[in-house]
């Protein structure tokens, strides 16, 4: 990844600054949607702060990562192609998100006062969450093996090109999930009231459950 990187205005030649660019706007809409993810960052900002909500963006970037590498190797391609895949992929992304929003709605009933964490392993238990928040959906997945065909050029070394496509979708994740996250921050005052508190975690965990619905219905 160092070589990558070392090399990345060569990598952006092979690719074409145009298209680099154009690439870097679509990532920039598609961070810019809401989602799963976007949810999870304001749940995680507005409960536990935004240092808290940090380890999240941090696990859900690493996602990106993966299923950027995952499309690059082609198996992203193999999971579309098959319906029995996609299938399996899509319900266990919305069987996750469903247990995510009901463990919220649950913990409205729980007492916990604000900033509190579910468990003592609770900056893991953030990141991982959020990895596998981003790898529950499997439109990041199409999102990546759709895309990633149409910039690169494959004349040139593929791997220094499909990192720094990763990297570019890394980033434009990081800086929206981060903005969100700080403006949710600014409604922690707001939340201090426990009923405050107890409505924003079911509304929350009914929206992740709806979301969760949603992707179960959903078709490539």
């Amino acid at each position: 990844m160092q070589a990558a990187l070392a090399s990345a205005p060569e990598v952006v030649l092979h690719i074409g600054s145009t298209a680099w660019l154009s690439y870097l706007a679509v990532s920039a809409l598609a961070s810019a949607s809401p989602g799963p993810a976007v949810l999870l960052a304001v749940t995680n900002a507005t409960l536990y702060g935004p240092r808290r909500a940090l380890i999240g963006i941090c696990g859900n970037i690493c996602a990106l990562f993966t299923l950027a590498m995952v499309s690059a190797a082609g198996l992203g391609a193999v999971i579309l192609a098959s319906d029995a895949l996609f299938f399996a992929v899509k319900i266990c992304g919305a069987l996750y998100l469903a247990y995510l929003g009901l463990r919220l709605w649950r913990s409205a009933d729980a007492g916990l006062p604000t900033g509190a964490m579910p468990r003592a392993s609770s900056r893991r238990r953030l990141f991982v969450q959020a990895w596998w928040v981003g790898m529950s959906n499997p439109k990041a997945l199409a999102f990546f093996s759709a895309l990633f065909p149409q910039f690169i050029d494959p004349a040139a070394p593929l791997l220094p090109q499909c990192l720094l496509l990763a990297l570019t979708s890394m980033c434009t994740s990081a800086i929206f999930l981060t903005g969100f996250a700080l403006l949710a921050d600014r409604s922690r005052r707001w939340m201090s009231a426990g009923r405050a508190q107890r409505v924003f975690r079911r509304a929350s965990g009914a929206t992740f459950i709806g979301l969760g619905a949603l992707l179960a219905s959903a078709s490539r």
